[in-house]
This record gives C-alpha cells, sequence and structure tokens, in this order.
C-alpha cells in the first residue's frame, strides 16, 4: 500500500468544528430574537461547517433584515417557499434544534466557538493549497507571498464590532486630557518639530497620516527625521521600497554628523569628519530604528514585518515610502482600486495594531501648472481614497518669496486635512545637504531679510 503524502492526510482528516455549537445557536436564535443582532455581528454564514446550518442561518438572517418575526416555523415557510427545507433535513430538524436549547444566555459563547473554529479550518486550508502550489511547482518567494497575503487577512480579522455607550468614548477624552495635563500622555507620538507638533498634536495612534509632495521635495528626508527622533525612545518600522538601506544610512549619518551626504557617498572624508562619523553612527547604532528594504513590499509584508515588531514590545510608528510603489494584491484591478485597496488596508493595519502609520505619497504633476504651486487635496495620485482613508493629509511643498522664486533652504508643510484639528500651514528650515529639517526658519527668513538690506 503506497504510503500517504502530507496533503492526503490532512485532507481526509475532520477538518475543525463544533456541530453541538452549531446547533445551540441555531436553536438560541429560534428562541430569543433579541439575541439575533449580536450573532450575526458576530458570525457569517460561512463559518458554520454544516452545510444545513448555513442555509437555516441564512434563513434566520433573511427574515430579520426583513422585519418579519422569526421563529421555527417561519423559518421552516421560508425555506419551504424556496424549495430549500429538506436539504436541511424537514421542519422536524429545525424544531429539534430549537427544543435542544433551553435558553440563550450563552450564545455568544457559542458564537465565539464557531468563529474560532471557522479560523482554524481557513488556516488548515490555507496550509493545504500551499502544499498543493509545492507540487505544481511554484516557486518559493510565490509561495511566501501567499502565506503572507493569507496570513496578514487572517491577522486583520476584527473581533464583531459593538455598539458602545457614547459614555465610554467622553470618559477616554477626558483621561487623556488628564493624561497631558499630567505630563504621563504615552500614546500620542511626538515628531521632534515644534511647529509640526503644534499643529497636529503629534502623531497618534492608530490613525493614518499621509505626507504627500513631489519628487526631490524631501518628503523622505522628514519622514525620516521623524523615525528618528521616535526610535530614540520606541521601535519604529521603515518600510523603504524606494530606498536601500545603505542609501537610508547615508542620510542619517549626514544628519547627525553635519557632513555633506555627497562627501559620504564619495568617500571624501577629512580625518574630524571621520570622527564625527563614527560619533553619529555610536547615536545611530542606539536607535530603535528598523529598516524592512523591499523592492516590491506588499501590505502583506509590511503587516507581517509590523506584528513580528509589536510581538517584541510596543511599536512607536510605522513609515511606509512610498504608496504608488506597493506592490497590490491584485495586479488586475484598475490602478485606482489596486491603490484604494492598499489604504484601506494600511489604515485597518494602524488600527489593528494601535500605532501611528505615516504613509508617504506621490503628488501628481498638476500642481506644477498652478501659479501659487501649493498642493491640493486633488493632487493627490491615482485615487480618491487616499484622502477618504486618511486621519491627517500633511503636504510638503517648497516656499516661494515675494517674486516666485524658491527659497531653497525653507519648506511649507501644509495640513490639508486633519479629522480631530484644525488645518494649517508652517514654514519648516530645510538643509539640503545634510537632509535635515529644523524650526529655525525664522532665523532663516531673518537671515535672508539682512542680506537683503545690505
Amino acid at each position: 500500500m503506497a504510503e500517504q503524502s502530507i496533503e492526503e492526510q490532512v485532507s481526509l482528516e475532520l477538518p475543525p468544528q463544533d456541530l453541538r455549537a452549531e446547533r445551540m445557536t441555531i436553536g438560541a436564535m429560534l428562541r430569543d430574537e433579541r439575541c439575533i443582532a449580536d450573532v450575526m455581528t458576530a458570525l457569517r454564514a460561512e463559518d458554520f461547517y454544516g452545510a444545513h446550518h448555513r442555509v437555516i442561518f441564512a434563513a434566520i438572517k433573511r427574515l430579520f433584515l426583513a422585519g418579519t418575526p422569526v421563529d421555527a416555523y417561519l423559518v421552516g415557510q421560508d425555506l419551504a417557499k424556496r424549495e430549500e427545507l429538506l436539504e436541511v433535513g424537514g421542519a422536524p430538524a429545525i424544531v429539534e434544534m430549537y427544543d435542544e436549547t433551553l435558553t440563550a444566555a450563552n450564545v455568544m459563547q457559542y458564537a465565539a466557538v464557531i468563529r474560532e473554529r471557522a479560523r482554524c479550518r481557513r488556516f488548515r486550508q490555507m496550509l493545504i493549497e500551499l502544499l498543493r502550489s509545492t507540487a505544481e511547482g511554484g516557486t518559493a518567494d510565490d509561495l511566501v507571498g501567499s502565506a503572507e497575503r493569507r496570513l496578514a487577512d487572517m491577522q486583520l480579522e476584527h473581533e464583531p464590532a459593538t455598539a458602545r455607550p457614547i459614555s465610554e468614548g467622553v470618559a477616554k477624552v477626558f483621561d487623556a486630557i488628564s493624561a497631558r495635563a499630567e505630563g504621563v500622555e504615552k500614546h500620542v507620538v511626538p515628531t521632534g518639530l515644534r511647529d509640526l507638533d503644534a499643529l497636529t498634536g503629534g502623531l497618534h495612534p492608530g490613525e493614518l497620516t499621509i505626507l504627500a509632495a513631489r519628487p526631490s521635495v524631501g518628503k523622505t528626508a522628514l519622514a525620516l527625521n521623524i523615525a528618528e527622533h521616535v526610535a530614540a525612545t520606541s521601535p519604529v518600522l521603515f518600510v523603504s521600497i524606494e530606498m536601500n538601506t545603505p542609501q537610508l544610512a547615508t542620510r542619517i549619518l549626514a544628519g547627525r554628523s553635519a557632513v555633506d551626504g555627497s562627501q559620504i557617498r564619495d568617500g571624501r572624508i577629512r580625518q574630524s569628519e571621520m570622527q564625527d562619523l563614527l560619533s553619529a553612527a555610536e547615536e545611530i547604532g542606539r536607535l530603535a530604528l528598523h529598516v524592512l528594504d523591499a523592492p516590491e513590499a506588499t501590505v502583506a509584508a509590511i503587516t507581517s514585518a509590523a506584528r513580528r515588531l509589536s510581538i517584541r514590545g510596543e511599536l512607536g510608528l510605522i513609515v511606509v515610502d512610498y504608496l504608488q510603489l506597493i506592490v497590490p494584491d491584485d495586479r488586475r484591478l484598475p490602478r485606482e482600486q489596486q491603490v484604494a485597496t492598499i489604504t484601506r488596508q494600511l489604515r485597518g493595519l494602524a488600527r489593528q495594531l494601535d500605532v501611528p502609520l505615516l504613509l508617504l505619497c506621490q503628488l501628481n504633476r498638476e500642481v506644477e501648472k498652478r501659479p501659487s504651486k501649493r498642493p491640493l487635496l486633488s493632487d493627490l495620485r491615482e485615487s480618491g481614497s487616499i484622502e477618504q482613508d486618511a486621519d491627517v493629509v500633511l503636504f510638503l511643498s517648497a516656499k516661494y518669496d515675494g517674486n516666485g522664486r524658491e527659497m531653497s533652504d525653507l519648506r511649507e508643510a501644509i495640513c490639508a486635512k486633519q479629522r480631530n484639528g484644525p488645518r494649517g500651514v508652517i514654514t519648516l528650515a530645510w538643509r539640503d545637504s545634510t537632509t535635515r529639517f529644523g524650526d529655525d526658519a525664522d532665523e532663516v527668513l531673518d537671515g535672508k531679510v539682512a542680506a537683503a538690506g545690505k
């Protein structure tokens, strides 16, 4: 007798299920209509293993949503009209479930069991499909990518949404006010730039912040400056799709040592500068900054890396550079739908891990055709969902003087959207040679005025 493969052994085993919990759940819904809404929130028809249970659950849901009373007789009538009654074992099978369940008091515990078994079945099915892919000649990269996507979907499955009293939200607001007044607010993540923090209140956990600009304005540099600041006290995941790790390291070294980045790249380093670089490297070594250098990054890969870091400890910030380079799950979809799916998934990740997520984004060319050259929300490339999904939208733009000339050592940060705060514009100092932003924009402007007066 030929030895069975692992795939064959797994496929022959009974999948995870609890038919008794399924019967008790349906019986509770038939016995007490008041529990139906809660069960519908917690479960989907496909969560039931028994095909006949899926059919009955769907009938109960259909009647409930139509505003029709629900009991064993009416469910049977509905199934008879749809010629599905015999499929579930006839009316006696429905009545038997009703009789078997004496109370609906524990129905949500039954539902939790069903939900857990269903998740285990989905995980099992994923393993079977991966095994099948190996037999069909799938590459290791394909297998890893498929596994990451499926696991990310499972990891991002939320517990059922439950309506809660507004008083709970009010209490949390007052807790936050008290914590800030006492200087013990742990959740808001400062950017390290005084004026930007004054405008936005810092980066907030569970929120998606968009940082958008045209190329070569400094959006990666600003994101890296913020990441450095946060990484001094909390772990940061920096997902770099455009630049590799040595390029990012060069920028950080230049900023911390004040040595021109072009000199570092070309190796033109004086002895005194080498000492500055070594000191900067020692400082950088103490940062909890983790780089995912992934030119073919997917949302699943980003989710997997973020979850691994969050398991090790409290994750302070996720930065993704940048949106338009993320590989979509389905390349066949129109580009706008691809981008919409990615932003929705990343916002879900921020909320799931309760961590701020800073997502960099490219602006379209329309901003360059505008006399003011100031970005608008309509300049976000490829999808209106970017604006819709974002809690905060920041634009980074060159600053121009009264004659329309670019002021190369200044940048404007424009808060075009803030779901829970004001919009506004601030000016930041910008040092291109060391890719560093600062709060001393007023000093730069004063210096320009003084120079112009000479």
